[in-house]
């Protein structure tokens, strides 16, 4: 969010979503595990995740990751990185 503030903070921009890199890898791990076990298929329209729950298939491969935080006016300036 440190390269969106200026925008941000002026309100040339409302605001700035971001995923979790951490939890995207975390997510593709699991889905890969589901896939070599056979859990996974081309019909599947959940996936369990461990700690972040059961994610949605949608397309029959998209899976979501879940809604991305936002930052706005009101938080990005609680944010260093």
């Amino acid at each position: 969010p440190n390269a969106m503030k200026p925008y941000v903070n002026d309100g040339c921009v409302q605001s700035v979503v971001l995923w979790n890199p951490i939890d995207l890898g975390y997510a593709a791990v699991y889905v890969t595990r589901a896939v070599v076990d056979g859990t996974f298929t081309p019909d599947s329209t959940e996936v369990e995740a461990g700690r972040l729950g059961t994610l949605v298939v949608v397309n029959g491969s998209e899976v979501l990751l879940g809604a991305p935080f936002i930052f706005n006016a009101d938080n990005i300036n609680d944010f260093d990185f």
